[in-house]
């Protein structure tokens, strides 16, 4: 986690806040489901809800979107369900040594 760095989220809902803030949480070689990240950002039934918010994340970088998963497999990565999206997300999952 890139705790130094500062994010400006004065743009984002509440709820849009705590689903980047619980994201930018998920530490390095780990994942959370979306339900999870829902969960974390305190509304459970909200897991589509919090995959959209990762889908449109502005700060891929400091916020670790790639590390959320769908529950029945990889998901997506920035707005791409298939080719060099998904092709990322698997590198940067190896890279921190996650292996789905």
């Amino acid at each position: 986690m890139l705790t130094g760095v500062m994010v400006d989220l004065a743009w984002a809902t509440s709820f849009q806040r705590r689903v980047l803030t619980a994201a930018r949480h998920i530490p390095w070689g780990s994942t959370v489901t979306y339900a999870e990240l829902a969960s974390m950002a305190l509304t459970p039934r909200a897991a589509r809800a919090a995959a959209s918010v990762m889908r449109h994340n502005r700060f891929p970088l400091i916020i670790p979107c790639h590390r959320v998963v769908a529950a029945s497999g990889i998901g997506g990565f920035l707005g791409k369900k298939a080719g060099w999206g998904v092709a990322l997300k698997k590198r940067l999952f190896f890279n921190e040594g996650v292996r789905l």
